[in-house]
């Protein structure tokens, strides 16, 4: 039962994500971006596998511990 939302849920987003990524082409637009917490393994693949590839930059702490962060920013083009 579990796995049938979940499987519902990702299916969901990735409906989402194309339907934003449609509208934005529509509109004229060439990219879009996003940010993902590095230490956010499951998001960093989630996020790739949809098509967001190219690094636009990482920002945040230059120290890893426990207490700090960095996120990583994502594009994907809209051709």
């Amino acid at each position: 039962m579990l796995n049938q939302f979940i499987k519902r849920l990702v299916f969901e987003k990735c409906y989402a994500i194309k339907s934003i990524c449609n509208e934005c082409k529509k509109q004229g637009w060439k990219s879009i971006g996003l940010s993902v917490y590095l230490k956010n393994w499951k998001g960093l693949r989630f996020w790739t596998n949809n098509g967001f590839d190219k690094i636009i930059g990482i920002f945040g702490d230059k120290k890893y511990s426990e207490t700090t962060f960095s996120i990583i920013g994502l594009q994907k083009e809209l051709n």
